[in-house]
């Protein structure tokens, strides 16, 4: 017999070996120093291959892939085993709805929102020409023409509101900030962000095809 020795579980907490590797008791005996210690090399080499085998299915893109909540991804769960067929054909009709709802957005966002709202620069010097310096036009109390009254920002005129209103919006987008208009700013910065937008939904999308 030997003096009595007590192995330290170097290998982490018990749940992630046999509990045979563990010992209840001092070991007592060669014997049970040597079935300790094979039990533990055993333990190794299989927490090293399990490594292995993942690190490899890692590289190669084999892992598993969670998919996400989306009409889009949802379209790979059709017609699968354990799915009934009400539940599939609905999965795909909610797909169709979501690719059409989408599209009529877009057709919205094209007809509505980029048409331009500014006026052609010759409508503009076709104003100022004809009304802007005609003498009934003038304006007695501030001593101004309607051009320069519409340049100045006077809230009292009744005549030309939608001119004042372009000049406004124009000042408004022109404002400098840093060397840079506001609404350049704006612009590059929805831009960004959209563009990141778009960069994750790819990225999603590429992971997908991979999986």
């Amino acid at each position: 017999e030997i003096a009595a020795l007590k192995l330290p579980n170097f290998l982490g907490p018990a749940d992630d070996m046999s509990d045979s590797c563990i010992p209840d008791a001092p070991v007592e005996s060669l014997e049970k120093l040597s079935e300790q210690r094979d039990c533990f090399n055993k333990f190794h080499e299989r927490t090293v291959s399990t490594r292995f085998v993942d690190m490899e299915a890692a590289i190669e893109g084999e892992l598993e892939r969670e998919i996400e909540a989306t009409a889009w991804e949802s379209v790979v769960l059709a017609f699968v085993e354990g799915l009934s067929i009400f539940d599939s054909v609905t999965i795909i009709f909610s797909s169709i709805v979501n690719a059409a709802v989408q599209s009529v957005f877009a057709l919205v966002l094209v007809h509505s929102f980029l048409s331009p709202e500014l006026p052609k620069l010759q409508e503009i010097q076709n104003w100022r020409m004809t009304y802007g310096h005609d003498k009934d036009n003038y304006l007695v109390v501030p001593g101004s023409s309607l051009v320069s009254a519409v340049c100045s920002g006077d809230q009292s005129l009744i005549i030309s509101a939608a001119q004042q209103t372009l000049f406004t919006t124009i000042e408004d987008y022109i404002t400098n900030l840093g060397g840079m208009s506001i609404g350049a700013v704006l612009c590059v910065l929805v831009l960004f962000l959209w563009f990141l937008l778009v960069g994750q939904e790819v990225a999603a999308s590429l992971s997908l095809m991979t999986t």
